[in-house]
């Protein structure tokens, strides 16, 4: 199941805060988004050796916090009640267990 960038970020949050609002930093969720899609969040010409962070800051910036999926400060982010709910329904989309056109949005 393919699911967008940005949410794709949230599946990695998810994993890495063990479903909770646990503050996480940026660099452990541009590794664990990388193990998770690495075609999509890897360095290229290295995809499958190294992150490539330069994706993972506007989404968590932008289009995540502006829809209140996660918070940021001091250079952590933590995903809202809103974002766990999401992301606990895309990380089923993502592993086939719901199709994705059934997801709030």
């Amino acid at each position: 199941m393919d699911i967008p960038r940005p949410e794709k970020i949230l599946v990695a949050m998810f994993q890495l805060s063990g479903g909770s609002n646990l503050p996480l930093e940026y660099e452990d969720i541009v590794v664990k988004s990388w193990q998770l899609f690495p075609d999509e969040f890897g360095l290229r010409k290295y995809v499958h050796q190294y992150p490539d962070s330069s994706d993972q800051h506007k989404p968590l910036y932008g289009p995540l916090k502006d829809k209140g999926y996660v918070l940021s400060g001091n250079k952590k982010f933590r995903l809202t009640e809103k974002g766990i709910g999401y992301a606990t329904e895309l990380e089923r989309a993502w592993k086939g267990l719901m199709p994705l056109c059934r997801l709030p949005r």
